[in-house]
């Protein structure tokens, strides 16, 4: 979309506000998430506050898919607080919390200094069927480095066609949502049921972000996000040797009642990360997988 904006009754090249938003696409496209894109071309004369995408499973109309529209959805970029974009640049932003096999209208956006928006055109994409559990670890060695294994659960998997699946993981905080470009990669071995397990090395005092994929005839889904961090010295334990309470299916890692509780269940429910609080003698729910 092309926004102008006229300074004074004729043409003014060199003070007239002009700007045009790109829906790029998008990418790496999951059973709850996606990852979009959008271009800057042509800024002039302006400044933008904000970009971002605005989406929507049943409006597709340009007059009606935009900001502030009830049954509209909006996913601002992430940027620097009072950062203003000055020049042309691409941005992306990453939606989660989408309804799986399900066809989505977006366009990329971009607010303006002055208050005006502007708008790219109209894209789609269609979440996947295949719905991906959090990976669940199993450890039974103490302390670490240790080998565990790491399974994921899968719903609506089939065996039909080419690909792989398995486990992307990090230990980068700057990248918490690994992909196959952007990660570590576990191929795992499948059994009827669609559970696939893997291997994994662990090392001590690190905070690892893992979560399952499956490829199939070129297209990649993904699961949810989940983390967990071991501590040197520490064990893993069986849920019921916790004090507080913890989620059905959760995995446990202790460090002398120090610990961390982390995992997923089978019928793919968040997964949770608690940490004791000694003072208080109670375990605290601190973060929930993404």
């Amino acid at each position: 979309m092309f926004l102008t904006i006229f300074a004074c009754d004729k043409w003014d090249f060199d003070r007239t506000a002009f700007i045009q938003i790109i829906t790029v696409g998008a990418i790496e496209v999951g059973s709850n998430d996606a990852f979009l894109l959008g271009d800057i071309d042509g800024l002039r004369n302006t400044e933008i506050t904000e970009t971002g995408f605005v989406l929507s499973s049943n409006i597709s109309e340009d007059q009606r898919l935009r900001l502030n529209q009830s049954g509209v959805v909006q996913v601002a970029s992430p940027v620097q607080p009072d950062t203003l974009i000055s020049q042309d640049q691409a941005f992306a932003a990453r939606i989660t919390g989408l309804d799986p096999n399900t066809k989505y209208y977006f366009r990329a956006y971009a607010k303006l200094q002055g208050g005006e928006s502007a708008y790219g055109v109209v894209d789609t994409f269609t979440t996947s069927n295949l719905i991906i559990s959090l990976p669940s670890i199993i450890k039974n060695e103490a302390g670490c480095p240790a080998t565990t294994t790491i399974t994921i659960e899968t719903e609506g998997f089939t065996a039909t066609g080419t690909g792989i699946a398995g486990v992307v993981w990090s230990e980068d905080e700057n990248n918490e949502i690994p992909t196959l470009s952007a990660g570590n990669i576990l191929e795992g071995a499948a059994d009827a049921s669609g559970s696939f397990s893997m291997t994994f090395e662990v090392e001590c005092d690190r905070t690892y972000f893992l979560r399952g994929f499956v490829t199939r005839n070129g297209e990649t889904s993904y699961g949810k996000m989940l983390a967990f961090t071991t501590v040197e010295g520490g064990i893993w334990l069986p849920k019921s040797s916790f004090p507080g309470p913890v989620g059905d299916g959760a995995m446990l890692y202790s460090n002398n009642a120090n610990g961390y509780v982390s995992g997923g269940t089978r019928n793919l429910a968040v997964g949770e990360i608690w940490s004791y609080q000694e003072d208080l003698d109670q375990w605290d729910l601190t973060a929930q997988s993404q």
